[in-house]
């Protein structure tokens, strides 16, 4: 009896052991958000609310409404205030897409590990993980240098005016086929020019959303995009 008991007790001690280095490997590494945003207040403090509770470290938001339109820091500037939402004047211009992708790339890739490419009208859902650094630590992701993920579309579900309420309980119907369209997460420290907000550049090695090569991309429900509806 004695001798089961200190079995019991050791896979205790172990499970622990591994757990403490876990959440250490979970916090070591850094991930944010990179987007481009015109128009969006009606739907920017749920997207950030989104992946605030994926746990990623920062947002950062291009500022791509015209120079008299509306401001982000009108509903998120509590976000902004404490850092965790930065953002970064790109009034005015247009066509800026891939720029902005490049510059938040070559900015930021010295400081997190992940870089997310994601716009305002598109959301993760991960189906067995509530902390997005759980999920980009595992080892099947060690030799990509992108994630790369399926897209889901979502219909207007024939919503003539606006709600306030959530995206996902507005929009809940999705399409049959949406197979083919991609958006990437890519690992920091990546020296690359931004080509396509898809793909981001087709040299890099990308893998799909369960670490193959192949990119099958076969039941991968992970990312979500709501048409948005104003």
């Amino acid at each position: 009896m004695y001798i089961i008991k200190l079995f019991y007790l050791m896979i205790i001690i172990i499970f622990e052991i591994y757990v403490f280095f876990l959440i250490l490997k979970i916090e070591k590494i850094k991930v944010c958000v990179c987007t481009i945003g015109k128009e969006e207040n009606l739907y920017v403090r749920e997207y950030v609310s989104h992946y605030k509770k994926y746990n990623v470290d920062r947002i950062i938001i291009y500022d791509n409404n015209d120079l008299n339109g509306e401001k982000f820091e009108d509903v998120i500037n509590d976000y902004i205030s404490t850092g965790f939402v930065k953002i970064i004047d790109n009034r005015g211009k247009i066509s800026q897409q891939l720029l902005v992708y490049q510059d938040c790339l070559d900015n930021n890739k010295k400081e997190f590990d992940w870089i997310i490419f994601y716009d305002m009208d598109e959301f993760i859902y991960l189906k067995k993980y509530k902390n997005i650094k759980r999920y980009l630590i595992n080892p099947q992701f060690n030799k990509c240098q992108a994630i790369q993920l399926n897209m889901y579309f979502h219909t207007d579900n024939n919503q003539l005016y606006y709600e306030n309420k959530s995206l996902y309980l507005r929009f809940p119907e999705r399409i049959k086929s949406e197979k083919g369209v991609l958006k990437s997460i890519i690992k920091g420290n990546i020296e690359t020019t931004i080509k396509c907000p898809h793909e981001l550049n087709t040299s890099l090695i990308s893998c799909d959303g369960f670490g193959n090569f192949n990119k099958q991309y076969k039941h991968v429900i992970i990312l979500k995009i709501i048409n948005k509806f104003r």
